[in-house]
C-alpha cells in the first residue's frame, strides 16, 4: 500500500470503517426466513465481528508497511 493511501485511510472516521447496523440487518434478513426475528443483541454481535475484522486488517497492513511488504 502506498504511503498516501495509508495516510488517507487514517483520516476516515472510526465508525465509518465498520459495517453499520442497518446494513447488518439487511444482510441477516436476506439470509433467514422472513418470519424470523433478529434481536438487537445479534446485530451488535455481528457488528462487533465487523470491527474485529477491520482492526485485524488494519494491523496486518501496518505490519506489512513496517516490513516493507506491499501487496
Amino acid at each position: 500500500m502506498a504511503k498516501s493511501e495509508s495516510d488517507s485511510r487514517s483520516n476516515i472516521q472510526e465508525e465509518d470503517r465498520y459495517l453499520p447496523i442497518a446494513n447488518i440487518s439487511w444482510i441477516i434478513k436476506k439470509a433467514f426466513p422472513a418470519n424470523d426475528i433478529i434481536t438487537k443483541n445479534a446485530k451488535q454481535i455481528v457488528q462487533g465481528c465487523s470491527k474485529a475484522c477491520s482492526l485485524a486488517r488494519d494491523e496486518m497492513e501496518f505490519d506489512n508497511e513496517e516490513l516493507g511488504c506491499y501487496p
